[in-house]
């Protein structure tokens, strides 16, 4: 007896509000239009973010190849391609997904006007509201109305243009005193995102793409700093996988002393020093993954100039478990220890040049270091920060105490212990910390530390040390070493 089948399509109200929770924000759903556009072979691609309250909009408008009416509405069509489909090789997308999943994630009416050279304008548009309604798959030829129409407009060649309206996920509560600021909040992330995750196609040397944002145009952000004459290009790896390479490519970047403080802030990056050490994972020169070890190692601050570039094709999407928001990917089985090795190579000479650095800073010069407050220990499964038991406080503290240092030794264990490195490891990742220039006076140095000195300093004069050789020591330490050598040698003398 043959076998029965019944065709079953999803309800439409419930698939598309599952679509809404893939998990997009504005600047990542934004650079997904974008790579439509891209794939179009668009040259300039503006975004236009409008408040106006409960009308709010978004609008991305490309000089791209455009749709004809068939191409539209397979576009509009949710799971328009397999994802194991053959693409060219500039095509950014995969599951035919894209499109409607980043736009359902802000708002809940998306409509698309197309040109192709030589055709005709054709307009498609979804609207949620109207799918609850009917609970049916109703792809609305034309805009909804005027006020759609005025914001489309109409496209002179060839091109296309994303609408989105009703932003309930970007304007969340329109009253609320704050809206208009958030908004402008993520327009600014939007521009930061964009001029990194593009910055190859921004910068190329031949057809750059230009990216506007409300008509600034969007500068790229290089987290390799590759062009940088002080960056250090370690050698470069191919791995063959599935008939394919990987392109591998290590960088030292430069300290912030050897930085301009424009650069140096272009390569803190949006998220910091800290943040965007590790692998960037680019398909066809657009970032996919923006720093980060991929499980092959961990965050530390002495591998904050490491980054590793890894350029994949895009027919290795399914090794690489490429996710729908292109945000997400995992090391192939097949190339995880060459990556590993390749990881360590570049975190151990990435530790040389932070060390390097760290003794150049110290007043005295290379070979003689500054003496940190805090060391970092690294032995253990997890990275934790440590009182210095050789910084010149402690050891002051230490001799006061006498017979009751082990109370001392107590203490700084317990607090050891207690440090929170994940969330300081987070903070530090946030927000750049900027470098601190040598002050020529002692101003800086808050009263308890100036009370401190004095006891320092009375300890070591008891030792029969000289002014010159207080300077010297306490100038290798922190906070002293902020301080330039002859104002704090000026504050040893005013010690009496």
């Amino acid at each position: 007896m043959p076998a029965e089948f019944s065709d079953l399509p999803p309800r439409a109200s419930a698939v598309l509000h599952s679509l809404r929770a893939v998990g997009y924000d504005v600047p990542t759903a934004i650079a997904d239009i974008i790579d439509n556009s891209l794939a179009a072979g668009a040259s300039t691609v503006a975004v236009t973010m409008t408040f106006e309250g409960t009308r709010s909009f978004v609008r991305i408008t490309d000089d791209g190849v455009g749709m004809d009416a068939a191409v539209l509405d397979m576009a509009m069509r949710l799971g328009s391609q397999h994802p194991d489909a053959r693409r060219e090789a500039g095509d950014h997308g995969r599951f035919g997904l894209g499109l409607k999943t980043a736009s359902f994630g802000q708002c809940r009416r998306l409509t698309v006007r197309s040109r192709p050279a030589k055709g005709e304008e054709q307009t498609r548009s979804w609207d949620l509201d109207h799918i609850e309604k009917l609970d049916s798959w109703a792809l609305r030829h034309g805009p909804w109305d005027s006020d759609s129409e005025l914001r489309l407009g109409h496209i002179p060649t060839s091109g296309t243009t994303v609408l989105w309206e009703k932003l309930d996920r970007v304007v969340e509560d329109p009253a609320h005193s704050s809206a208009h600021e958030d908004f402008d909040r993520k327009i600014a992330e939007t521009v930061d995102h964009l001029g990194m995750v593009f910055h190859r196609l921004i910068d190329a040397t031949t057809a750059p793409v230009k990216i506007t944002v409300n008509g600034r145009q969007v500068v790229g952000w290089d987290p390799l700093l590759s062009r940088h004459q002080s960056t250090r290009e370690m050698a470069v790896t191919k791995l063959p996988l599935a008939g394919v390479q990987v392109v591998v490519v290590p960088y030292i970047i430069p300290p912030e002393s050897r930085l301009s403080p424009d650069d140096a802030r272009r390569a803190a990056g949006p998220h910091g020093w800290l943040a965007h050490q590790g692998f960037y994972l680019y398909r066809n020169r657009r970032l996919l993954v923006t720093g980060g070890w991929l499980g092959l190692g961990r965050r530390d601050p002495q591998y904050s100039r490491a980054r590793i570039r890894v350029d994949v094709d895009n027919r290795l999407d399914d090794l690489l478990r490429i996710d729908i928001r292109k945000a997400r990917a995992r090391v192939p089985d097949q190339i995880r220890e060459r990556m590993r090795i390749i990881a360590e190579k570049t975190q151990e000479e990435a530790a040389k040049a932070w060390s390097r650095s760290a003794a150049a800073r110290s007043p005295a010069g290379p070979g003689a270091p500054i003496v940190p407050i805090w060391a970092v220990d690294s032995a253990g499964p997890r990275t934790r920060l440590r009182v210095n038991a050789t910084h010149p406080a402690v050891q002051a503290v230490r001799a006061k105490l006498g017979d009751e240092a082990g109370l001392l030794d107590a203490l700084l264990a317990v607090v050891a212990a207690a440090v929170p490195v994940e969330l300081l490891l987070q903070m530090a990742g946030s927000a750049p910390a900027a470098a601190t220039p040598a002050d020529s006076t002692v101003t800086s140095l808050p009263s308890e530390v100036r009370a401190l000195t004095r006891r320092i300093v009375d300890m070591m004069r008891a030792q029969g040390l000289t002014d010159i050789v207080m300077q010297e020591r306490l100038g290798k330490a922190e906070p002293w070493s902020e301080i330039g050598p002859e104002a704090l040698l000026s504050l040893i003398r005013e010690i009496k």
